[in-house]
């Protein structure tokens, strides 16, 4: 509080439930117990609204160390419920009080207000009581006609109520039946009363699990704090008691929340939870409004939004979702008035549909929340990727309860196994260069870092665990093993790779004990017995005596004709998951004469290799796992087939139970009986993401190798994956109205989205030529296909897609922008870029009737007003005048950060742009003319694609996963 010498005034309006309406000067008398006297407080019984007497309180606050205050009841009140001499003469003296005035140490007030229910009879329990507190106001709505106070303006203000009304404010004094709805003026009722039409209310509930509707308890007694920050000077606060009743349906009460009707609460909205971003001049703000009404979600009208400042007149809402108990809208705010930095305050309000203006002006039923937007002038990017979203899966390891996942660019992560069915992330360890594989020994988890070699580091405790050294090693780290004082990591350094042997019996102090050369492409490597088994792709298998590490060297090479992805000793034998050849099972005793002794073709591509207990477990690519009986291996034959969607990449055993992985999931199976495998859980991350984009609450990702994800961006610092969708591999995606369209291996899959999570594919399409990106215009979907030019496809209705043209282009068709009847095709495949104009109208007759030259390859395109805005790869953006599209020109070529712009998004006056290899690039084109970077960040990974959405870009990261940037 401003300690000044000042002298509070507080009128109160207090409400209770009695039904003797008298004079103030006569006594009172308990209400009849069958109720029938009770009315509403425009004498009907219908609207539950109570307004009950009425007081005066001074407050003294002049000395900070001794706040007291007096009551002073208004006895001569017409019309209201008599209860003035019932608060003095009993039998409650003290329903209403004042338990405690305290300055909070940040200049404002707290005051303790208790209200006490005077009778313990449940047939009088209140419902939605509300404390409504009323100050002069000079913060005007002009399109509602409402103000509200403002304490920048030299008002009293509550701080963060729990919403507004404006019932018993100024303007209906004397208004309704008897001047129930007002303050109608007595002897005593001399002071003028607050000007404020829209005032700030607290809530009166009983606290008891039990208690789902708001309810005041008969006899309770509840204290309720406000936070006051007080103006300067003397002033008046008002302050009035609201409490809904009806007529118990069942009588005598028993249980308040059953035995009366639903009217019985407040017949508006009782709660309206509003929240906003911040709003800046390139994008819009987002509000989210959920609505709660205990009459259901149809009894009130969409919500308004008023924000004067910022934009003239009221918006309306979309609805976005219904939720336990709340309808929720959205809309986005925009500054079109040009608003200067500050803060904005915006009226939300929701009519109820029992609201009568006209009829019954002074009971307005309609619900407020005041919601503030913060307006700012400049960009804060930041990075909000929650670290579980920057991961992909390429190789496994589990220790104890925890499942270790080399991430590529996002280190390793850390998840809980504790409850197989529902693995939960703990935490990222960031690595100093992209973790291909891992092995744990020891306490010490190491990792093969492409970039930056060997990364040792301390998992014990696993809370704190981090990075203690990283050894430099010859070559990029692609696979590792070790024995627990001696690692293995295996590197590729051209024509040939390299075994590196290394001493790490002293984690800090780490060397190399000696290097062995081998044929091939360093893939995983396990050690077994004195010998490293290398599996070098083209150079099938190497067997390499590393005891003693000294003289190590090559004793045996095994061709395996096809690719050697990966390798797992077990005993005498050694099993290569060989790519196409399948499994072949590899006779290392001794490792010197080493040979294929069988081969298992397993129906798909081989990539890795499990074994346990005399089966091999082998990640078939797309044929999900394949089980083998290997026990005689002479007879091993496959006979079962785990099918998972996905490019299955990784196989781990642990125990009875199998991991098996694709880039953005992990399923964990239950495998003690090899021929009945049981599903446990799954566990979904971006893993390599090619391509998204963002509508409402979702993203939809792309993943190139793991096929299609939707992400849940409601709380876009806490995203989270929410659906994993099985329809091959995808590479753009673009949303319109209820539908996703995604392009893949499967051709052009469209996705029905009207339902978050019952998402679900409604038809496929396939067609000849590449899946580079696409736009939806018009019931037509236009498709950025290569060599293969521009594919159209009408897309109404999407469950009767079909292909009505194609328009041969120049080059290779990369990206695609339709305005009006004109689409933009962005070519790539040749040293000039190059935008060819197509005339859409008719989208059957499409032709190509302009060319526009730029001055490199043009990747990602997109439109605004007159103007085409380019990603133009080495030369950074172009921007094309398209006022005559048959005349269509080049204006701008700017250089940006970064040596690769793949893709761009347009919001406002800004441009997004994704670069390859650096990050997001934020570019003002308020001046297309004249473009200007003012701001860039780098987020891992390489960039491929960008959507940006309210106050957030979403960046396709490849294997850095999803990235989530705060523009401001």
């Amino acid at each position: 509080m401003r300690i000044k010498s000042l002298m509070m005034v507080v009128v109160l309006a207090s409400a209770i439930h009695v039904s003797a309406c008298t004079n103030g000067n006569q006594s009172v008398t308990q209400p009849s117990l069958d109720q029938s006297g009770f009315a509403g407080s425009d004498g009907t019984a219908g609207e539950a609204h109570n307004l009950l007497g009425f007081n005066y309180i001074f407050i003294d606050a002049t000395d900070p160390t001794d706040i007291h205050h007096t009551i002073t009841p208004a006895r001569d009140i017409t019309g209201h419920y008599n209860i003035l001499r019932f608060l003095e003469d009993g039998p409650c003296t003290d329903c209403f009080s004042i338990t405690g005035i305290t300055p909070s140490g940040s200049g404002t007030l707290l005051i303790d207000i208790e209200v006490a229910g005077p009778f313990a009879n449940p047939n009088f329990t209140g419902f939605d009581v509300r404390g409504i507190a009323m100050f002069n106001a000079h913060y005007d709505f002009p399109d509602s006609g409402l103000n509200i106070s403002d304490r920048n303006l030299g008002d009293g203000q509550v701080i963060d109520p729990d919403g507004f009304t404006t019932l018993y404010n100024s303007s209906t004094l004397g208004s309704g039946p008897g001047g129930l709805q007002g303050y109608n003026k007595g002897s005593f009722a001399t002071i003028t009363p607050p000007d404020g039409l829209l005032n700030a209310y607290m809530r009166f509930i009983t606290v008891d699990p039990l208690n789902t509707r708001n309810a005041f308890y008969a006899g309770d007694a509840v204290t309720v704090t406000y936070e006051v920050d007080m103006p300067d000077t003397t002033f008046v606060l008002g302050y009035a008691l609201d409490a809904s009743w009806l007529p118990a349906s069942t009588t005598p009460v028993t249980d308040p929340i059953a035995d009366f009707p639903p009217e019985a609460n407040c017949p508006e909205p009782y709660m309206i939870d509003a929240s906003a971003t911040g709003l800046s001049p390139f994008a819009g703000a987002e509000v989210t409004i959920d609505v709660y009404d205990w009459q259901g979600t149809v009894s009130h009208s969409t919500p308004l939004i008023e924000c004067p400042g910022l934009f003239s007149g009221s918006v309306s809402t979309t609805f976005n979702m219904f939720g336990p108990g709340f309808t929720r809208y959205t809309s986005l705010i925009t500054n079109d008035l040009g608003g200067s930095s500050g803060t904005y305050h915006c009226l939300i309000s929701v009519e109820d549909s029992e609201n009568d203006p006209g009829g019954k002006p002074w009971l307005d039923l309609t619900s407020y929340q005041v919601v503030d937007i913060e307006v700012t002038d400049s960009f804060i990017l930041s990075d909000v990727t929650p670290d579980s979203l920057n991961s992909a899966s390429y190789e496994y390891e589990v220790s104890g309860n925890h499942l270790f996942v080399a991430s590529n660019f996002n280190g390793v992560q850390v998840y809980d196994i504790t409850d197989l069915s529902n693995p939960v992330w703990i935490k990222k360890i960031p690595t100093t260069g992209q973790s291909w594989d891992i092995t744990v020994s020891g306490g010490y988890l190491y990792s093969a870092s492409y970039g930056s070699n060997l990364d040792i580091i301390d998992i014990d405790p696993i809370e704190s665990a981090s990075v203690i050294n990283n050894f430099p090693l010859d070559g990029a780290t692609f696979g590792i093993d070790s024995d627990g004082t001696t690692v293995y990591a295996s590197n590729s350094t051209y024509p040939d790779g390299v075994l590196h042997i290394v001493d790490v019996s002293d984690p800090m102090s780490p060397s190399i004990l000696n290097s062995v050369v081998f044929t091939g492409f360093a893939k995983s490597v396990k050690y077994s017995g004195g010998y490293a088994y290398q599996a070098a792709g083209s150079g099938g298998l190497q067997v390499i005596d590393v005891d003693p590490p000294a003289s190590a060297s090559l004793v045996a090479s095994v061709d395996t004709v096809d690719m050697c992805e990966d390798i797992y000793v077990d005993g005498f034998y050694a099993y290569a998951a060989s790519n196409i050849s399948g499994l072949q099972i590899i006779d290392i005793d001794p490792p010197e004469t080493a040979s294929i002794v069988n081969t298992i073709a397993t129906g798909d591509t081989a990539l890795a290799a499990a074994i346990s207990g005399g089966h091999a477990f082998i990640a078939n690519a797309y044929g999900g796992v394949a089980v083998i009986d290997v026990d005689p291996v002479g007879s091993a034959s496959v006979i079962d087939n785990i099918s998972l969607p996905g490019r299955i990449w990784e196989c781990l055993i642990d125990g009875t139970t199998l991991f098996a992985g694709a880039f953005g999931v992990t399923w964990t199976i239950d495998i003690n009986n090899p021929v009945i495998p049981s599903p446990l859980g799954e566990l979904y991350y971006p893993g390599k993401v090619e391509n998204l984009t963002v509508s409402g609450d979702r993203a939809f990702i792309c993943n190139g190798d793991s096929e299609f994800l939707i992400l849940d961006i409601s709380e876009p610092q806490s995203a989270t994956v929410s659906k994993f969708m099985n329809i091959q591999p995808t590479y753009a995606v673009e949303v319109a109205g209820d539908y996703a369209y995604a392009l893949g291996w499967a051709g052009l899959t469209i996705i029905d989205i009207s339902v978050p999570g019952s998402e679900t594919v409604i038809n496929s399409v396939s067609y000849s030529g590449s899946k580079f990106d696409l736009a939806i215009s018009g019931g037509f979907a236009y498709v950025a296909a290569g060599s293969a030019g521009l594919k159209i496809f009408d897309v109404d209705p999407p469950a009767a897609t079909y292909e009505v043209a194609t328009v041969t282009t120049l080059h290779g068709a990369e990206d695609v922008a339709v305005m009006g009847t004109y689409a933009y095709v962005a070519e790539a495949d040749t040293p000039d870029g190059v935008i060819e104009v197509v005339d859409i109208d008719p989208p059957a007759a499409a032709s190509v009737v302009h060319t526009v030259t730029l001055p490199y390859s043009a990747k990602g395109v997109a439109g605004q007003g007159n103007y085409l805005y380019v990603a133009n790869d080495e030369s950074g953006i172009s921007v094309v005048d398209i006022t005559d599209p048959l005349t269509a020109s080049l204006v701008s070529t700017t250089d940006i950060t970064g040596f690769s712009a793949r893709d761009l998004d347009i919001s406002g006056n800004y441009a997004f742009v994704a670069d390859y290899t650096y990050g997001l690039v934020a570019i003002d084109i308020s001046d297309p003319l004249i473009p200007v970077e003012i701001d860039q960040l780098a987020p891992v990974g390489y960039k491929w694609g960008i959507s940006v959405q309210g106050n957030h870009a979403y960046l396709a990261c490849g294997p850095g996963g999803v990235g989530i940037i705060r523009l401001y």
